[in-house]
């Protein structure tokens, strides 16, 4: 099959909360990643509204999410770029490292 998505997708199996607007929350699986979007499973993806924010850990670091397709359980994500992380500002490289600290889990101080 032709892989049509500008930026590959990694495999993954990480726990994160969908936050809502009116600050209610989901917890789904991230089941793959990539600079542009996720995959996720949730327990219904019927009721999500078309934009969220997504968190990989206690709500301090939020990519905000637009619907890209749904199933029943499934939902494909699109990340809406920062304004600081427009294409051309960072290198991949730099990109790569941000996700990198954003999946990994914080250290005690």
């Amino acid at each position: 099959m032709l892989e049509r998505r500008r930026f590959p997708r990694t495999k993954v199996f990480n726990a994160a909360k969908l936050i809502f607007a009116d600050r209610s929350t989901i917890t789904c699986v991230v089941r793959d990643l990539s600079n542009g979007g996720a995959c996720l499973h949730v327990p219904s993806a019927a009721d999500l509204p078309a934009e969220f924010q997504l968190s990989f850990d206690t709500g301090h670091v939020k990519r905000k999410c637009r619907i890209a397709w749904q199933t029943l359980t499934k939902a494909g994500v699109s990340f809406e770029q920062p304004t600081a992380a427009r294409p051309g500002r960072f290198t991949q490289c730099a990109r790569a490292a941000a996700w990198r600290q954003l999946e990994s889990p914080r250290k005690p101080m």
